[in-house]
């Protein structure tokens, strides 16, 4: 039997998912003890380094998105996973310039928190990229006035299920 096997049925669901994400984590790829250990697609075990954690950043509804593209080579026989994750702060302010700023010298690691709450784990074996920042000011009153920030990667493997259960150890500096 052949390890690529397909295992299962996928049946139509419910109509109960909702699109979009709600916040963020990230922290230093460099801040990770090893990669996390996982089982069937979801994380088993994961720690960071001591005195590291995961940094949350919360954006206003329906202004993030994330995005996972599966890519097949028929000719080279590879695959891998393009993430891409987009998200707006709204209002120019040095402190969200300044955190913009590091963000573009590291290589991260991101959480994603969808808004059907779930965690997905992303970034482990090679980074994330933080490839754009555009801060705007707008020209009318009800413009955007903000930084609208891209931040990509690509992987060997899907995104991981990080259960729910990770999220208060990860954001509290580990011992």
């Amino acid at each position: 039997m052949s390890t690529c096997a397909l295992t299962q049925n996928i049946p139509l669901d419910c109509r109960q998912s909702t699109g979009g994400i709600k916040s963020i984590f990230v922290t230093n790829l460099l801040n990770q003890t090893a990669e996390p250990t996982v089982s069937g697609g979801t994380v088993t075990a994961y720690t960071l380094t001591t005195g590291n954690k995961f940094w949350r950043y919360d954006f206003r509804k329906q202004t993030g998105e994330y995005t996972e593209t599966e890519t097949l080579s028929d000719s080279n026989w590879t695959i891998f996973y393009d993430t891409d994750i987009k998200i707006q702060f709204t209002k120019l302010e040095v402190n969200k310039r300044n955190e913009m700023y590091l963000l573009g010298q590291n290589d991260l690691v991101v959480i994603v928190l969808d808004n059907n709450g779930q965690y997905w784990l992303v970034g482990t074996r090679n980074g994330m990229t933080l490839t754009k920042v555009d801060g705007k000011s707008g020209k009318a009153f009800g413009d955007f006035n903000g930084y609208q920030v891209e931040i990509k990667g690509a992987e060997p493997f899907a995104a991981y299920l990080l259960p729910s259960s990770f999220i208060a150890t990860l954001t509290t500096p580990a011992p």
